[in-house]
């Protein structure tokens, strides 16, 4: 999954100006990232010579987005009833996920210029969905199937502490099934 958050500004800067919610890693400077005009202060404290960070400067926080990447492993048990048995079926899915947090990345883009710039340190490394969804299937002969599943999975826990942002996500699942 992928989170955009436009209209930020970002500029490097000493840790203490960080977002709370990003573990920037190890060392004397960190990308401080906020709303466009918020970083003004931070301009006049910003490092400036420092070999160790390529950011273009333009002498102060530059325009750009912030994406957050976060992969999961999904272990899914579902339980599909089917309504229509033909040559046509229809199906009913629902289930639950078990989802574990296999990256958690967070990087600002600008123009061309894009870095990473930590992870979040509010992600669950074990997290559930409800899912629920319906099948079609399509009976190509009598082994073969053709399978189309729209899916609408609900996050249950994926962040700590008392965050308002529930994630869900549609998925359209399609497949061929072969019977032995």
């Amino acid at each position: 999954m992928s989170y955009v958050t436009e209209g930020i500004e970002f500029i490097s800067a000493f840790p203490e100006y960080g977002l709370s919610s990003i573990d920037y890693g190890t060392g004397n400077y960190i990308i401080a990232v906020g709303d466009q005009g918020s970083l003004n202060l931070v301009a006049e404290t910003t490092l400036t010579n420092n070999g160790d960070i390529i950011i273009p400067r333009n002498g102060g926080p530059l325009p750009g987005s912030m994406r957050q990447n976060i992969d999961y492993l999904e272990i899914p048990l579902e339980l599909k009833y089917s309504i229509v048995n033909k040559r046509i079926g229809v199906n009913i899915i629902g289930g639950v996920s078990t989802l574990v947090l296999n990256n958690n990345e967070v990087s600002i883009i600008s123009g061309d210029f894009k870095t990473v710039i930590g992870e979040a340190n509010n992600l669950n490394d074990l997290s559930f969905s409800t899912n629920i969804g319906v099948g079609l299937d399509y009976n190509l002969s009598r082994r073969l199937l053709f399978k189309l599943e729209p899916m609408l999975k609900y996050q249950l826990n994926p962040y700590t502490g008392n965050s308002s942002f529930k994630p869900y996500y549609l998925g359209v699942y399609s497949g061929f099934s072969y019977r032995f």
